[in-house]
């Protein structure tokens, strides 16, 4: 499985938490890679997405690969949600959603779990739900007939910023990729004070090398404090604390963009980007 960490910031997700995308692929049933050829490859993934939100607990999940599982046009949701009747407090039911389509109508065990996994998660399938794919096209063609095995599935909170899901019909090729695309909210806060801000530029000197690491070493709280810092993806105070034992291997030169440019405001800030752009 491939991971990669979306911050926040990025806004992937109408709750502004980060996102989690997987690349997943599962192997067939009876498959060589399972050590038990009753094993069932879904179970392993849910294991590893349950791994994935206790390490990172304020992310959301979006998933997409070869799944190897059929899953027809079945609810992938609990129908008749409700916390009505629940005593849980904050209890959240299912998202409003428009019928899944799907042009193939099988259902393989791996796919019932699958559809298990995600009423347990929270979790949608996208195929047959978004624009590009409203009949929920074939993914996979082969001498024995067609069917649908790979999806891109969110997370309700991630689920309504994808706006467009479509399957590429290509020569050369069993599986066809499936494309979506993502809408993304970005705050982007710019005033004066920003541009006139001063920018500090650190430049790594190759012959103090050694007066670096001797410092390093010898700084044991340092180090586990910058470790620390990473490991809570708290960057830029762990780049703080490098800094700060860098000595004299790390030349420091501060600057201000309007120093000597008093006419520099934001409408040429604002055109330097559109320039940069085009």
């Amino acid at each position: 499985m491939l991971v990669v960490l979306f911050d926040k910031k990025i806004g992937l997700c109408n709750n502004n938490d980060d996102i989690i995308l997987c690349a997943v692929y599962i192997p067939p049933m009876y498959s060589v890679a399972y050590d038990d050829p009753r094993s069932n490859g879904i179970d392993r993934l849910e294991e590893t997405l349950n791994n994935l939100i206790e390490k990172y607990r304020t992310t959301n999940l979006l998933i997409n690969g070869d799944f190897n599982s059929r899953t027809g046009d079945h609810p992938d949701y609990i129908q008749c949600d409700t916390g009505k009747y629940l005593p849980v407090e904050g209890y959240e039911s299912n998202i409003t959603l428009n019928k899944r389509h799907s042009l193939d109508k099988q259902v393989n065990s791996f796919g019932r779990s699958l559809l298990n996994l995600c009423k347990t998660m929270s979790l949608y399938i996208c195929n047959g739900r978004k624009d590009g794919d409203q009949a929920g096209d074939f993914t996979f063609l082969s001498s024995q007939g067609s069917s649908v095995v790979d999806y891109v599935i969110a997370h309700s909170s991630a689920f309504e910023n994808i706006n467009h899901l479509h399957v590429n019909l290509v020569d050369g090729s069993d599986h066809f990729p499936v494309t979506y695309q993502l809408t993304a909210t970005i705050n982007r806060q710019t005033n004066d004070s920003m541009i006139c801000q001063e920018r500090i530029r650190y430049k790594w000197r190759e012959k103090y090398k050694n007066e670096f690491q001797d410092k390093i070493r010898k700084s044991a709280s340092d180090q586990e404090l910058c470790m620390s810092q990473i490991e809570n993806r708290q960057l830029d105070l762990a780049i703080k604390t490098v800094i700060q034992n860098a000595g004299a291997s790390m030349k420091c030169k501060k600057y201000n963009d309007n120093k000597d440019k008093p006419w520099w405001d934001i409408e040429c800030q604002k055109t330097r980007k559109i320039v940069q752009n085009c």
